[in-house]
C-alpha cells in the first residue's frame, strides 16, 4: 500500500479535490480522503 499527497486532484466523479491523499493498491487507487494532518508514509 503507497500513499500519495497532492495539492490538487481531478477525478471525473468528483471534480477538483484539493489537498488530499490517494491510497493506492497493487497499482489501483482504493481510496481517497483529505489531508487533514501529517500521517506517516505519504510520498
Amino acid at each position: 500500500m503507497k500513499r500519495y499527497a497532492s495539492h490538487f486532484l481531478y477525478l471525473p466523479e468528483c471534480g477538483y479535490l484539493k489537498q488530499h491523499v490517494v491510497e493506492t493498491e497493487m497499482g489501483k487507487m482504493v481510496r481517497v480522503f483529505p489531508l487533514t494532518e501529517e500521517i506517516e508514509d505519504v510520498e
